[in-house]
């Protein structure tokens, strides 16, 4: 994920800074991205393996929430 660019889409997050960061028990990061409605989980090569939150702000991501 790169860092400094604020928007919802797929590499942004909202103010370019995440609410709060962990690592879940497989490796993969997890971002709160408080200002878009969402959580996302990075993968060990930062690409997005899940995402949770309000459906208009998990469109970019390309998640659907079936």
């Amino acid at each position: 994920m790169r860092h400094g660019f604020d928007g919802r889409g797929l590499e942004q997050l909202w103010s370019c800074e995440p609410a709060d960061l962990g690592v879940d028990g497989r490796g993969r990061l997890l971002v709160i991205d408080y200002g878009n409605h969402r959580g996302i989980v990075l993968d060990a090569e930062g690409k997005v393996a899940l995402g949770f939150g309000s459906r208009l702000y998990l469109y970019p991501l390309g998640i659907s929430r079936r």
